[in-house]
């Protein structure tokens, strides 16, 4: 982090990050304690029978 700010060198997050592509209506099991993120136009409701299991 500090080499990225002082000197400017890139972080890459295809090393350490999985990204997968979606299509609309698909639907991906995200399990609890999982950090995720989105790209602009992806939408995640908080469905969830038992919140301490699984995201939907």
């Amino acid at each position: 982090m500090r080499k990225t700010e002082v000197y400017g060198f890139t972080f890459p997050p295809e090393q350490y990050v999985n990204v997968y592509s979606a299509n609309k209506h698909d639907y991906f099991l995200i399990p609890a304690g999982t950090v995720y993120c989105l790209v602009t136009g992806c939408k995640v409701p908080g469905i969830s029978a038992a919140p301490y299991i699984f995201n939907f």
